[in-house]
């Protein structure tokens, strides 16, 4: 057994320190908010359409094909998967599979009802519809409904399921029913309900039930139902009885309009939906009446809301400067409930549309889209951020190799299946040999390590563990090395690594290491993140490349750089940090000078040697902070009139497509 004195108490400080205000102001929210950082976790490969919440579980439907682990490691997996919150993994144990996207889900907490726009689920035909076994993904061969066009939503409540979507037509056993928008079907055979005939106008896009399964919320494009125009794209049904509540009407959720419901979450008498229309909109409504509590303007599709505890989430397709309710925010926002006050929340969102569903467990908000990365984390199609009640320490690291060098041994690991919740701090590496007691020997931010100071001929073992802001994992498993005379080694870091900065883009340039380890380069990894001394893997490059050019930027931020070669031994070390912030498009400051022309004037001249991205069209000038001229593509200009003995401050900036860039720095001129 090894024994390391003083680790339980360093731990013990770190989970108070985290817990305090030394916590990120953005994360401190209170103690129902969620971390502003998304969970390092299992990725899928694909857009996720559709999060459902299980007990203890989140099964996800869309257009991936394939789950895999933090550290790259891929497993089948065709539209349908269970993800586990606690560990952060897939249950790879659970078969379902669907040819085709997966749009829609619901469950009683028996049987998974799934919708989309598949033919084929398991291996045998199924069209749009289709029950499984929840705990085994299995099909349920009693059920037999299909629609001619895809489900958008489900759910299933006092006895029935509830379809909605574009369709036109249901089939079952008995044969084809025209109904268009909705339906309502038996949830174990799938028979149609031909005495429940609500005539929708337009197409169902979302569904919700009560937890006491007596309310059921229908939103989508319609503005009638049965020809009452009063219900306005959100109506609510007793689902027992098939029967609409009249006296539930929406208020406005777009502005001043009612726009198509495209994601609703309720929770006790609050209804928060996301809409689309102009832009798009996030709105709290009061579940009994409809009354609009508050709503806010997007500009994009809100396709995802979740109601967890005194905070709204709302995400979808805006972006960039006052994409929500004037704030910058890219794809996802949050909102305090009672107030309607917008929260400081902002993770940034990759992709062009970003997030297609949201959900919510106890523990954590759930977002579902086409990104790849979220902040700095790469995490593709599904992102967990973590109530900040149910943070944790990382996982342990696992696959723990030794690689035995001469005078070296190269370490490396998987990432944890979960950072906790909070962004891996560091990999601490410790080693222990028959003379010497376990020691911490090392920190890592990548999942690998190569001790250079291990002696030849000694037996050593090693162990890994990962930290948060909360503190360490449990230690990975052990691995054992013996370092040798003419073993191979890992190569040296690349040497002059340097980052060039222009227009929407950031070009790395660097030359290959001093030595190889004895062994020929196999390639590099490139490390990146928007956060000094936090790295994560960006690319892996081919041995022949010396240069790349990062064109998934944020213009305006800066990126924090590290290079590794690695050949048939493992990766070694890492370059010294290096960092660049892609250019706005803008053009830069000018160089303005000036001197007085006699007593009456001033007369400016200037330079420009940047023009930004596209050509200069017009320059402004001010005059003690007030505007003075705007000009043309013009390199002088002369002040007038202007007072004998007066002193000014004049500066100037330029103008071309992309905007204005930045002021000259300020120049004063004294008249005689």
């Amino acid at each position: 057994m090894k024994v390391r004195i003083g680790r339980t108490l360093v731990v013990a400080i770190a989970t108070l320190l985290a817990a305090s205000s030394n916590l990120p102001s953005s994360q401190a929210e209170s103690s129902q908010g969620v971390a502003s950082t998304v969970a390092r976790t299992w990725s899928a490969n694909g857009r996720v359409n559709a999060i459902l919440d299980v007990s203890g579980a989140v099964i996800i439907g869309g257009e991936f094909t394939t789950v895999y682990s933090p550290t790259g490691v891929s497993y089948p997996a065709n539209r349908i998967a269970r993800f586990m919150p606690s560990t952060g993994r897939f249950d790879l144990d659970f078969s379902a599979s669907a040819n085709a996207a997966v749009n829609a889900l619901t469950t009683d907490g028996t049987t998974l009802w799934v919708a989309g726009d598949f033919t084929a689920v398991n291996g045998a035909p199924h069209e749009s519809l289709v029950a499984l076994d929840l705990a085994t993904g299995t099909t349920e061969s009693s059920f037999t409904a299909s629609t001619n066009i895809a489900v958008d939503a489900l759910t299933v409540a006092g006895g029935y399921l509830y379809a909605g979507g574009p369709f036109t037509s249901v089939t079952d056993g008995s044969g084809v029913h025209d109904r268009s928008y909705l339906a309502r079907l038996d949830p174990v055979t799938g028979a149609f309900d031909q005495t429940w005939q609500p005539v929708a106008s337009a197409r169902v896009r979302s569904m919700i039930t009560s937890e006491d399964g007596t309310r059921t919320y229908v939103g989508g494009d319609f503005t009638t139902i049965d020809g009452r125009g009063s219900l306005g794209r959100i109506a609510k049904l007793a689902p027992a009885t098939g029967i609409w509540d009249l006296s539930f009407v929406s208020g406005p959720t777009n502005a001043g309009s009612r726009a198509p419901a495209l994601a609703m979450s309720l929770e006790g008498n609050q209804l928060l939906v996301g809409v689309g229309g102009s832009g798009g909109g996030c709105s709290l409504l009061d579940a009994t009446s409809g009354a609009t509590q508050w709503s806010k303007h997007a500009t994009g599709d809100v396709t995802g809301a979740v109601l967890k505890g005194n905070y709204s989430y709302c995400g979808g397709h805006f972006s960039g400067t006052a994409s929500f309710e004037g704030l910058d925010r890219n794809k996802l926002a949050s909102v305090v409930n009672s107030t309607g006050a917008i929260t400081a929340f902002a993770p940034n969102i990759n992709s062009a549309l970003g997030i297609f569903a949201m959900g919510e467990t106890p523990e954590a908000v759930f977002v579902g889209g086409d990104f790849t990365r979220v902040g700095s984390s790469p995490q593709q199609g599904l992102g967990m951020f973590r109530d900040l009640d149910s943070i944790t320490v990382p996982a342990a690291p696992a696959n723990l190799a030794a690689l035995a060098g001469d005078h070296q041994v190269v370490l490396s690991w998987d990432i944890p299946d979960t950072d906790g919740g909070l962004p891996l701090t560091t990999y601490v590496v410790y080693r222990s040999s028959a003379t010497s007691p376990v020691t911490q020997i090392a920190t890592s931010r990548q999942p690998t390590y190569a001790d250079s100071s291990a002696k030849n001929d000694i037996t050593y073992t090693y162990y890994v563990a990962a930290a948060n802001q909360l503190g360490s994992s449990v230690d990975s498993t052990p691995a054992d090395a013996t370092p040798r005379v003419g073993l191979l080694n890992a190569p040296s870091a690349p040497r002059s690594l340097t980052v060039t900065a222009s227009y929407a883009k950031l070009t790395l340039t660097w030359l290959g290491p001093s030595s190889n380890g004895g062994a020929g380069i196999l390639g590099y990894r490139l490390f990146r993140s928007t956060e000094s001394g936090h790295e994560d893997l960006l690319a892996t490059l081919s041995p022949g490349d010396l240069s790349y050019i990062d064109t998934d930027v944020v213009t305006g931020t800066r990126y924090y750089y590290q290079l590794a070669a690695f050949n048939s031994v493992g990766q070694g070390p890492v370059t010294a940090e290096k960092s660049g912030v892609p250019a706005s498009g803008v053009p830069g400051a000018p160089v303005l000078s000036g001197n007085p022309a006699g007593y009456s004037s001033v007369l400016l001249s200037w330079t420009l040697a940047n023009q930004g991205a596209s050509p200069v069209t017009k320059f402004q000038i001010t005059r003690d902070g007030v505007r003075k001229a705007t000009l043309g593509v013009v390199y002088s200009y002369t002040d007038t009139p202007v007072a004998s003995g007066g002193t000014y401050t004049y500066r100037i900036r330029a103008w071309n497509s992309f905007g204005w860039g930045p002021y000259s720095l300020p120049i004063k001129v004294t008249v005689p």
